[in-house]
């Protein structure tokens, strides 16, 4: 492992990566990411409509669309995974 006076920014980014996959809520704590707006945006991306996310979440079509809304265009690299 890297130490830590060495890390570059790949080794942190795969850091954080790691941290997301482990756990998701903790990850979303440090880096002040609303879970729910994460989750929406997320599915989003993977192709769900507005309607299949509603209803997943158990929250109003329109709540949804302004959440989606403020999500970021999926980024072109092949390390995204949806």
């Amino acid at each position: 492992m890297t130490p830590q006076h060495k890390l570059t920014f790949d080794d942190l980014d795969k850091r954080l990566q790691e941290l997301a996959l482990i756990n998701f809520e903790y990850f979303c704590v440090l880096t002040k990411v609303d879970k729910r707006n994460a989750f929406v945006c997320i599915e989003k991306a993977g192709g769900k409509s507005l309607q299949q996310i509603a209803n997943k979440l158990h929250i109003p079509k329109s709540t949804i669309r302004d959440i989606v809304k403020k999500c970021v265009e999926k980024p072109h690299s092949k390390s995204f995974v949806v």
